[in-house]
């Protein structure tokens, strides 16, 4: 799925706070060897001119996409995203970097009215099917989640999943995808958000225990359903 089929794959994965790491896509891409950097875009510091880089991967962060001008990381990550549609490469956002590239692109980005914390089912939609991204996926899966806001889909995209619970699970606009859930998740650092971000769980009627128990459940199948939409955004399949 790179447009850009003569440049040599590496990937920029801009990580937006402390403990949402790269997780399982960093773990990918070293099995896989293939190049990539981490920009921590939390710490203010300058970030690397996108086209050094065939694909970018964005990931979570517990601040709400409305406030994004409040601080003058968050207002420079929206505006870097201009920089990365320009530059036409492809993009996946992963929960706040699903959302930051929806407001980006003119959509709204706002609270679901419910929390989904623990493992969910997701179903793709007839475009989810057909889509490349989620070539070889079965049509409903389990996935992880950690979210209270939800995307519009941007005008000229396209959604490709949903749940019961969040009508808007993942969109296309082009190159540019953004999924709600975590494919990504470290089974290492689940344990850390489920401590940072402990206030947020009983919102959902459930403890920590049950949100790692659900995690384990399908932990195997989740991992093999990251590589498999690694494989596909990053044009790696056989």
């Amino acid at each position: 799925m790179n447009s850009i089929d003569s440049k040599p794959k590496r990937v920029l994965l801009i990580q937006n706070h402390p403990i949402e790491t790269p997780g399982r896509v960093e773990e990918y891409l070293r099995e896989k060897n293939i190049a990539f950097q981490i920009a921590h875009s939390y710490t203010n510091d300058e970030l690397p001119p996108p086209k050094s880089f065939s694909h970018v991967i964005a990931f979570g962060c517990p601040r709400a996409v409305v406030d994004v001008l409040e601080e003058e990381w968050t207002k420079k990550l929206f505006d870097y995203l201009d920089d990365i549609r320009r530059a036409d490469l492809p993009y996946l956002g992963m929960c706040y970097g699903a959302q930051l590239m929806a407001a980006n692109l003119g959509a709204n980005v706002l609270p679901n009215g419910s929390k989904e914390i623990g493992v969910y089912n997701v179903t793709l939609d007839s475009a989810g099917v057909s889509d490349p991204l989620f070539a070889g996926f079965p049509r409903t899966f389990p996935v992880f989640h950690w979210h209270g806001d939800m995307f519009d889909i941007p005008e000229g995209g396209e959604r490709l999943a949903t749940s019961s619970a969040c009508a808007n699970q993942c969109f296309r606009h082009g190159q540019n995808y953004g999924i709600q859930f975590h494919l990504e998740a470290d089974p290492v650092k689940l344990p850390v958000w489920c401590k940072e971000y402990a206030e947020e769980i009983p919102d959902v009627g459930k403890t920590a225990e049950q949100v790692l128990a659900e995690y384990k459940e399908v932990e195997s199948e989740t991992r093999r359903l990251c590589f498999l939409l690694l494989d596909n955004f990053l044009g790696e399949s056989s």
